[in-house]
């Protein structure tokens, strides 16, 4: 992804925080596609904002923009006793054709993981609307005819994470919790930047992490401004 305001002398991270309110994360759920979940949806919100962002900057466009997603192959038990350690992960590739509509790119991811939704999958997949459901063994085995594994890609573009919608107990007399962020994952100084996205009640907390030498804090600001009119169709964003 083409840099901005970054500095190859400084190490570390620079981030961005939106929330999308309620009103907006009802209309990305009644807008999207049929057979279409919330993580299709924000995949392919990702991916035309990477592909919007390069043209911006004019940066050469390739053929496909490729995002991370992991996937939660926990045994039923302890699948959701913490939020960090999916066991694995799996690459959506999108092509650079799509046209830059997000009812269409959704349909492209959408049809991507068609596989595992046929399979009874549709919940091993996060949703950032809904917990995952366990895995079948079947499913397992036959993991690697349904979408492409990480290690068969060569470079991944960027990352998505999610963590699903959270139930989270009260803290007595600190009340309840209303805001869950956490960083998504960077895994070397290629991606960049990740975002990550957590549900809680009826609005998502979507957290924007990006590499200091290639982005500044304002880059990271402004590609997550961008996202958010992607994914909501120019509503705007609350910080």
């Amino acid at each position: 992804m083409a840099s901005d305001g970054g500095d190859p002398s400084k190490p570390g991270y620079t981030f961005a925080a939106v929330t999308l309110t309620a009103e907006q994360t009802a209309g990305i759920v009644a807008s999207k596609p049929k057979g279409a979940t919330i993580n299709d949806v924000a995949l392919a919100a990702h991916a035309l904002t990477v592909l919007r962002w390069n043209e911006e900057h004019g940066e050469k466009i390739g053929d496909s923009v490729s995002i991370m997603m992991p996937v939660n192959m926990r045994p039923a038990e302890w699948s959701t006793e913490v939020i960090s350690n999916y066991a694995s992960f799996l690459a959506i590739v999108v092509p650079t054709s799509v046209p830059r509509d997000l009812a269409e790119a959704t349909m492209v991811v959408r049809d991507r993981t068609k596989k595992l939704k046929e399979n009874g999958a549709a919940g091993w997949i996060v949703d950032v609307l809904d917990r995952g459901n366990r895995l079948p063994v079947i499913l397992k085995k036959n993991l690697a005819t349904m979408l492409p594994l990480v290690q068969h890609q060569f470079v991944e573009t960027t990352v998505l994470s999610n963590v699903g919608r959270m139930n989270l107990p009260s803290f007595g007399d600190a009340g309840d919790v209303t805001e869950v962020w956490f960083s998504p994952p960077c895994f070397g100084d290629v991606m960049s930047p990740g975002v990550g996205l957590a549900g809680v009640g009826k609005e998502l907390f979507v957290t924007f992490r990006g590499l200091r030498k290639y982005l500044s804090t304002d880059a990271v600001q402004r590609f997550a401004d961008l996202y958010v009119e992607t994914i909501t169709g120019g509503g705007g964003a609350r910080s």
